[in-house]
């Protein structure tokens, strides 16, 4: 197999995730959503925030089933439209349809960053099996990495738009159209690799031997070691309003 045939969806994986990125630099929006929205009320402009991380979750889990059923690239694209659509809608919301942003950004938000999140991680390691450690964090990275990119563009465009008042909001279109973009384009470059090339046979034969049923997994000790390390691991990176 070619080189690029197994670089290309890998770079596909990263861009996908450095726009999810997005999804840890709520505090960039919380002071002027809760302003122009909420009327400074702190809590209810947060909650936005505990829709997206919690329906995320679900999302991925939802995702990996169906990426076993169905297509990478189907999975992906579908993930994508979710999360622009929502972004979109939560555009829309004024101080009378506040709930517009619980939808869109969290509930829809958050579906649609899970179905693409855990779906281009494996997508990765199938490609790659004999550098699954390598490919898994690199892509991970570039979902930290993509807080860093989108802050500033962030920030710049809520002072274009209007600043505090409803800068943010247009701000949501502007990351819709980007997601839409960023997620179809690589959507469709994701594939699995051939079964009857070296990576599927190696991934497929790696999946087999490893894989365990939920069951299962809640019967290992190890599951209650790592399940609260990454509980508190994302307590830590979960950024905290920047108006509290």
């Amino acid at each position: 197999m070619k080189a690029h045939q197994r670089i290309i969806p890998i770079a596909a994986s990263i861009a996908i995730q450095l726009c999810l990125g997005v999804a840890y630099i709520w505090s960039v929006f919380q002071t002027g959503i809760s302003n122009s929205i909420f009327s400074g009320d702190n809590a209810a402009a947060s909650l936005t925030f505990s829709l997206l991380l919690a329906t995320l979750t679900i999302g991925s889990v939802i995702g990996g089933k169906l990426a076993a059923r169905f297509s990478i690239r189907n999975i992906v694209i579908t993930g994508g439209i979710i999360l622009s659509a929502g972004f979109l809608l939560a555009s829309f919301a004024t101080p009378e349809t506040y709930w517009l942003l619980w939808l869109g950004y969290g509930l829809m938000g958050g579906v649609g960053m899970g179905f693409t999140y855990s779906t281009t991680i494996a997508c990765a390691q199938k490609w790659y099996p004999e550098k699954k450690g390598l490919v898994t964090g690199l892509i991970v990275s570039a979902l930290g990495f993509g807080g860093v990119v989108f802050t500033p563009i962030v920030e710049r465009l809520i002072i274009r738009f209007g600043g505090q008042q409803f800068g943010e909001l247009k701000t949501f279109m502007v990351l819709s159209g980007i997601f839409f973009i960023v997620c179809t384009i690589g959507g469709f470059v994701l594939k699995n690799p051939p079964e009857n090339s070296e990576s599927g046979n190696t991934a497929s034969t790696t999946i087999t031997d490893v894989s365990l049923s939920p069951g299962q997994v809640l019967k290992d000790p190890r599951f209650y070691l790592v399940t609260p390390f990454r509980f508190f691991r994302y307590v830590v990176r979960s950024p905290l309003p920047s108006s509290y």
